[in-house]
């Protein structure tokens, strides 16, 4: 039976909880409240949206003991804090991911393999002579072939992954649909009280 004077909040959430979330800056209305029920019980990673900022600030205190630490795509030593933090386990604020890195872009695979036949066209055209006989040339071709092999080896794992992603994300289609329908009746039923 639903039962319109149950309160998702106080259901899923304690008193001291939400003492907390005010204490480390959280805004004090149901959505942010909301928000933070699912931030506390997050398996994996969240992805947040907050136009306003607050969350950020909200984030540092909240998971200061997790030793987080706050980066952004626009930072010029993402890719170390990024490597850092997959090294020891840390947590990471990612700021800005509207500004999405090509590190984590399969794309730039293609990208990589252009650049290296551009400079393979280079090479030749800069040789002097039989090109067999040209050492920097034979020098510039095998660069050129491993970087080629391991451009294509990357790209052919991140391939297999998202394969992989797309299996499991297949997966729970169904439960997502059956979740946002559940939503969208509790959203209307509450209209109608």
């Amino acid at each position: 039976k639903f039962r319109p004077d149950l309160a998702r909040i106080e259901y899923l959430s304690t008193v001291d909880d939400r003492l907390q979330w005010q204490k480390n800056a959280l805004p004090v209305d149901d959505l942010c409240s909301e928000n933070a029920i699912m931030l506390h019980r997050f398996n994996r990673y969240p992805l947040i949206i907050d136009p306003s900022g607050q969350a950020a600030e909200y984030i540092m205190k909240q998971f200061a003991g997790r030793n987080i630490q706050k980066t952004s795509f626009l930072d010029d030593s993402f890719r170390k804090n990024l490597e850092s933090a997959l090294r020891f386990g840390n947590s990471l604020l990612v700021q800005d991911v509207e500004s999405y890195d090509p590190i984590l872009n399969p794309g730039e695979f293609a990208v990589r393999l252009r650049q290296l036949e551009k400079a393979l066209l280079a090479a030749l055209n800069e040789s002097k002579g039989k090109i067999l006989d040209d050492n920097s040339v034979i020098g510039t071709l095998e660069k050129l072939k491993n970087e080629a092999s391991e451009v294509a080896k990357k790209a052919a794992e991140t391939d297999k992954v998202m394969a992989e992603v797309e299996t499991v994300s297949g997966q729970y289609q169904r439960l997502a649909a059956a979740c946002s329908q559940i939503y969208h009746t509790l959203q209307q039923l509450n209209e109608v009280c």
